[in-house]
């Protein structure tokens, strides 16, 4: 039997850490038979591999809310050819940043693998996604931090081959900007931005406020607003 390669296990890998309960409801809810994933719907997937200029194979995994601690782990037991019944009692000292194991539950909203036509490679999908709400800077540039780091091109290649290309899709009415240089940087070119689709352009939320209905923190009343959907009407 061949040795496994390094896309053979890092295929194998990102499923064994996928243990958050949205992934199995999502699935569970949509009868997805693939025990690893749940199919991007054709438009979706179309959309994307247009902006990109490429054509995905098989969808191999997906994943909600993927903690970037297991990717990186992933990534290092696939390219060092080790296995997970056979690990060492520990595999390094963590990075001075900690921006490789970070013991948070800092993640990607949504992660997707494919398999590419040519053997031993993979496609790797990073999706971050905002609604209604604005993207945080502290947190975008915490993010892209990681992304950097994580995604080196040392740590995509094994026996000096890459075995594995990620890109990143933000999903949201509006791009996403950042007043951080290094961040701005990142989102103009290492990413693409797909607009979300709402049915509606209105929404509503709930307050605190004041007997008057002027909106406090500590206030001992509540009451309803309207929240306009930002970016512009999309149809697809």
């Amino acid at each position: 039997m061949d040795e496994p390669t390094a896309a053979d296990r890092l295929v194998s890998y990102l499923p064994k850490f996928n243990r958050k309960e949205r992934y199995y409801l999502i699935r569970q809810v949509l009868d997805a038979e693939n025990p690893y994933a749940f199919d991007f719907g054709l438009l979706f997937k179309s959309e994307i591999e247009d902006m990109l200029g490429l054509r995905f194979g098989q969808q191999l995994m997906t994943a909600v809310d993927y903690h970037l601690d297991w990717i990186h782990a992933c990534l290092y037991l696939a390219r060092n050819g080790l296995n997970l019944d056979e690990l060492p009692p520990t595999l390094g000292r963590r990075a001075v940043d900690h921006s490789d194991i970070s013991g948070t539950q800092e993640d990607i909203d949504m992660l997707a693998t494919f398999a590419k036509p040519e053997k031993d490679f993979v496609h790797m999908l990073m999706i971050e996604a905002k609604g209604t709400g604005s993207w945080d800077q502290k947190q975008l540039k915490s993010k892209v931090k990681r992304f950097k780091t994580l995604f080196a091109e040392e740590n995509l290649c094994a026996n000096g081959r890459q075995f594995v290309q990620v890109y990143f899709v933000f999903i949201s009415p509006e791009k996403p900007s950042s007043r951080d240089p290094e961040t701005a940087k990142f989102l103009a070119e290492r990413t693409i931005h797909l607009p979300m689709t709402f049915r509606q352009k209105m929404f509503y939320k709930t307050t605190r406020c004041n007997e008057q209905g002027v909106a406090m923190a500590d206030g001992e009343f509540w009451k309803v607003l309207p929240e306009e959907v930002p970016g512009p009407p999309y149809q697809r």
